[in-house]
């Protein structure tokens, strides 16, 4: 599983974000991917080398120093910037509050920081240079419309990495990130708003239209990645697997009916815990498709495009009910415990609780949730799965299923009655 970590900026906001970096540390919780935004890459450094106080430090002795932030900086021909960028990238973490430079470049994950190009406008993820002691990316990701100069590296015009930007979960979903904690700074039901700075500083970059177009598309980009970020948040996914005989036909239905996802051929094996590989053999499924689709086939031999076919047939028979899965479950339904013990081990590792229709053969300790029942009969299994799914289909908004049909009802009492005179000729014989 691989843990990202999204830390959003906002200045000295950030001091809450410098609180929950010391709070993971203690708790020994190290992500495996780090993207920060503006202040948050920029503290995010003291989290990466594993320095705990170190921010508290920077926040509590320096920020509040004439040479940290003012007037006389921005008005100072060599600086240009409200802050004193080298007093806040060069002194501070070289000599006053020293970065553990050795444990930063030893730090096993990948650390980016969000810039915006002037002249596209465009968000671009650079990897922060851990051998740079004057952390140039670090003080473009922070460089403000009018309070800082433009940042130039490699012949490119950079600034504020939030304007492009401001929460960038989806750039981390999109580099493989199977668990996101996001750190925001403003509180929840926070809007933004376009302020009056902003048509000042469309004045003065109005050389850059697309960057001028950037800033005045700010507030209603980050509501918006907001509205999505906690719509991710309540959504939860569950993965149904199935590969029994009896239980593949519930497994699809069932999946398919709630939006979720489903197994119901081979487990193979990684299926979660080396979800980049199986993302890879998606993908091959989707370059196939395209294939089909481009008029790549008409240009291959006949032969070649019979092997692909079967390629793509085979894929596709594992994998169809995955291939939208872009991350981890939130939940796993499994029928037969013995059935799959693999995929079980494998949610185990990863922490994804299991619930299990488990019959008399199987050992109940297997699954986090029993539901006790016959995992041998189709009827049962598509029965006890279904009422599983009603409850995943209330709360989502789908469609709710009686699976006692009106049909059937007539049939049941048809054989009560049945019954009922055929034990009357019973005791008429007597």
């Amino acid at each position: 599983m691989k843990l990202g970590i999204v830390f959003e900026g906002g200045a000295l906001r950030t001091t809450f974000s410098c609180g929950v970096m010391d709070a993971l540390l203690e708790l020994n919780i190290m992500a495996d991917y780090i993207i920060g935004v503006s202040a948050g890459a920029s503290y995010g450094v003291s989290y990466a080398s594993g320095q705990i106080g170190r921010n508290y430090d920077i926040i509590t002795h320096y920020t509040l120093d004439k040479k940290y932030m003012g007037l006389n900086n921005l008005l100072n021909p060599k600086n240009r910037s409200y802050f004193g960028l080298d007093y806040v990238y060069d002194t501070i973490p070289n000599k006053l509050v020293p970065l553990d430079y050795k444990a930063f470049e030893q730090y096993p994950g990948e650390f980016y920081a969000v810039v915006t190009n002037v002249e596209t406008g465009k968000a671009e993820y650079l990897p922060v240079d851990r051998k740079d002691h004057t952390h140039r990316i670090l003080r473009a990701t922070c460089a403000l419309p009018l309070m800082f100069p433009i940042i130039n590296i490699n012949g490119k015009p950079y600034m504020d990495g939030g304007i492009s930007d401001s929460i960038p979960y989806e750039k981390a979903l999109a580099d493989g990130c199977d668990k996101l904690i996001v750190v925001l700074t403003r509180e929840r039901g926070y809007l933004k708003s376009t302020d009056s700075t902003v048509k000042i500083a469309t004045r003065k970059y109005r050389k850059y239209p697309d960057f001028c177009k950037a800033m005045l598309d700010r507030a209603d980009n980050y509501n918006a990645s907001l509205n999505h970020l906690f719509e991710l948040e309540k959504e939860g996914k569950v993965l149904f697997v199935g590969t029994k005989k009896q239980a593949q036909e519930a497994a699809e239905e069932s999946a398919v009916r709630t939006n979720m996802y489903f197994v119901n051929e081979r487990w193979l094996g990684g299926t979660l815990t080396n979800f980049k590989t199986i993302r890879s053999r998606i993908r091959r499924m989707e370059e196939i498709e395209k294939m089909e689709t481009d008029g790549t086939f008409e240009a291959l031999p006949k032969k070649e495009v019979i092997q692909i076919r079967k390629e793509y047939e085979k894929l596709n028979k594992n994998l169809k009910g995955i291939r939208e899965m872009k991350r981890i479950p939130q939940a796993m339904v499994i029928v037969d415990p013995r059935k799959e013990e693999i995929a079980i081990k494998e949610a185990r590792i990863l922490g994804i609780p299991v619930f299990g229709i488990v019959d008399t053969n199987c050992d109940p300790d297997m699954v986090d949730y029993v539901i006790p029942g016959n995992d041998d009969a189709v009827r049962s299994v598509k029965l006890m799965i279904g009422v599983l799914t009603n409850a995943i289909a209330e709360v989502n908004g789908n469609e709710i299923i009686d699976f006692v049909t009106e049909e059937e009802k007539p049939r049941n009492n048809n054989k009560k009655q049945f019954r009922k005179e055929e034990n009357k000729e019973v005791r008429n014989t007597k």
